[in-house]
């Protein structure tokens, strides 16, 4: 893995003249000052601060081959935006960015300027912040439920393109909504930034999923954050499978007293990908619980790197956390980093990580060999077992199916041989899943399986 702790060797900034495109694009939307000061601003801490803040985290940086001038922001084709609205309660908002403007503009403000992804948290969030020609806001009136999932679809129409895309999300209190967001491509090439920012109020529960299916020669920078106040729920399922070089930034704040957030990430990597993907969860009020998920399986040259911190403050006694990071690889040229980070600044509560590395265990491999099942579909069925005891946390029956056909479609598309019918592959992987030989974790006898922090009173 390429290594280095300076940015002058990487493309990272935009041409001089993006003040001047920003303030033109500003002006042609009609958008209100306060925005062009955010823009402005956010670009100005762009071009200011580094892509990995913490020194200890710089040798995994690995952005090679992404040269940020050469794409068209704020002009062009930026994609496509197609929002599937359920049938929607009285009061309920899903509506693109500039039209909610004009329509609802006092609300979108409050939402924008007490969003969580801050300029300052991350130089390709200050990037989407100032740049963005795409967006959506979604607001969930107060005591309202919607059962029906809401639909995002975002189109990136590749070349060079940028697809700079914002999600506000606004959950009132005791409400509860479920947003579906796909991403995928139309050509090959194109940058896609995305910020998700999504604020529970008491009493909320939110749901939100992404599976990207973008071309595998696309640059691909993510940044998603929830405030979760008191009583709140927020969950997440993120698919990572498209993408030549892959950046996700996923933080979890537990802001009230009994908020929780459930997490889970799945990546899947063949060719050259690159994914470097950071999942925490800080607790900053007492009887909060939270729990990441990740799943890695990484075939050919991909590599991965997956950083988690549980950041439990003063204030979050009582607090449950628990952070999972595996990754399985099935080559010997495939390469994984699995960083787990306990952070602990109180007593009474408990935290438990567990994170490891492995080849495709060759026992495993050997009993399904045994049973007259052909290499490949072995191979196959190893990687959706693994996969599988992330999916089956899914809340959405509907999702955990349109997941799994997601892994089989990413599996296929490189595979010339062995394919039998997906509902043979799904009901063996689920079947081998369930069974005594699937349920035996790979990293059971790993010695950096599990570490258990129990802080008790003084």
């Amino acid at each position: 893995m390429s290594q280095t702790s300076s940015t002058t060797q990487y493309n990272l900034d935009i041409s001089s003249a993006g003040e001047q495109e920003i303030i033109r694009y500003s002006r042609d939307w009609n958008e209100p000052p306060w925005l062009l000061e955010h823009r402005l601003k956010a670009f100005e801490t762009f071009r200011r601060i580094e892509p990995e803040a913490s020194p200890l985290f710089r040798k995994y940086v690995d952005l090679g081959g992404v040269v940020l001038d050469e794409y068209e922001y704020l002009s062009g084709d930026s994609g496509v935006l197609d929002l599937n609205e359920p049938g929607m309660a009285e009061g309920v908002i899903v509506e693109d960015f500039h039209k909610a403007l004009q329509s609802h503009g006092e609300l979108l403000k409050r939402a924008f300027l007490a969003k969580a992804v801050k300029s300052e948290s991350d130089k390709f969030a200050a990037l989407a912040n100032a740049v963005f020609n795409s967006g959506v806001f979604v607001y969930i009136p107060r005591d309202i439920h919607i059962d029906s999932p809401i639909g995002v679809k975002l189109v990136l129409p590749g070349g060079h393109n940028a697809l700079v895309h914002q999600s506000i999300v606004l959950g009132d209190e005791n409400s509860g909504f479920s947003i579906v967001e796909d991403n995928s491509s139309s050509a090959q090439g194109g940058l896609y930034l995305g910020v998700t920012d999504v604020q529970l109020l008491e009493g909320s529960q939110g749901l939100y999923s992404n599976i990207n299916t973008l071309s595998e020669s696309a640059s691909v920078f993510t940044n998603r954050k929830v405030i979760a106040h008191k009583d709140s729920h927020m969950g997440w399922t993120l698919a990572h499978l498209g993408g030549k070089v892959v950046r996700g930034r996923l933080e979890s704040i537990m802001n009230g007293q009994g908020s929780s957030s459930d997490d889970i990430e799945v990546v899947f990597g063949d060719k050259e990908q690159r994914f470097d993907l950071v999942s925490d969860i800080s607790f900053l009020a007492p009887q909060s619980t939270g729990a990441v998920f990740s799943k890695a399986v990484l075939k050919d040259s991909s590599k991965s790197v997956m950083k988690g911190t549980m950041g439990i403050r003063s204030g979050a006694k009582n607090s449950r956390a628990y952070l999972s990071i595996h990754a399985m690889l099935l080559s010997k040229q495939a390469n994984a980093e699995a960083i787990p980070t306990l952070e602990i600044d109180t007593n009474e509560v408990k935290a438990t990580h567990s994170a490891a590395v492995e080849q495709v265990d060759e026992e495993q491999m050997f009993y399904l060999l045994s049973r007259g099942i052909d290499y490949g579909v072995a191979r196959r069925l190893m990687m959706l077992a693994f996969f599988e005891k992330a999916v089956e946390r899914i809340p959405s029956r509907e999702l955990r199916t349109t997941l799994r056909k997601a892994l089989q479609q990413k599996w296929d598309g490189s595979v010339s041989s062995d394919r039998d019918s997906s509902e043979d592959v799904f009901e063996s992987a689920l079947e081998f899943a369930s069974s005594p030989r699937g349920q035996t974790d790979i990293f059971e006898g790993h010695y950096k399986y599990r570490t258990t922090t129990e802080s008790q009173p003084n």
